[in-house]
């Protein structure tokens, strides 16, 4: 696919109503599973307790669950580092990510949570290293490169024996590949 099908577009009033739904099952899915939460209570401890479920394989709700949770992860993003919503557009597919201002970087968030209880993925990398190192991507825009430990980067970027696999990627047209 060409890089110029590709476009980063606002939100719409059909998207905002797609992810506030979104959201709402996410809450209703940690209900079912015992944990009340609000969705205002802080981000921080909104991520470890989605993290506390991810690493509960007897616990983990179903596929529709995981990834409404991955909205909700993504929202914790959104409130506590500022990465703004966005779609991506290919052709007519309008998909819901988050994305650092300067759009180097961008998360999907209905692959984060359930790669996350994968016992496959969930093993490279945590919800809270995510966190954490989109916030220091977002507050340092292109020049993170310099700021992110080899730990702090192995949240972010995919190594070679998972191409595709990883909930964040480099936006290619802003940035080189991570070396």
């Amino acid at each position: 696919m060409a890089r110029s099908q590709l476009s980063v577009e606002p939100l719409n009033d059909a998207d905002r109503a797609k992810l506030e739904k979104t959201l709402t099952a996410a809450v209703n899915s940690l209900k079912k599973l015992g944990h009340e939460v609000s969705r205002d209570h802080a981000p921080p401890t909104i991520i470890a307790l989605l993290q506390r479920i991810t690493t509960d394989a007897s616990t983990l709700p179903s596929k529709p669950g995981l990834r409404a949770m991955g909205f909700f992860f993504a929202e914790q993003v959104h409130r506590a580092h500022g990465a703004d919503w966005g779609v991506r557009c290919v052709n007519d597919d309008r998909t819901l990510f988050l994305y650092t201002k300067d759009k180097a970087i961008c998360l999907n968030p209905s692959r984060t949570v359930e790669q996350a209880a994968s016992p496959d993925m969930g093993k490279y990398f945590s919800l809270e290293g995510i966190f954490s190192a989109f916030g220091k991507v977002v507050s340092h825009g292109e020049g993170f490169k310099e700021l992110l430990s080899p730990d702090e980067a192995r949240h972010l970027f995919e190594p070679s024996a998972y191409p595709g696999a990883w909930p964040v990627w480099g936006v290619h047209w802003k940035l080189p590949p991570w070396p």
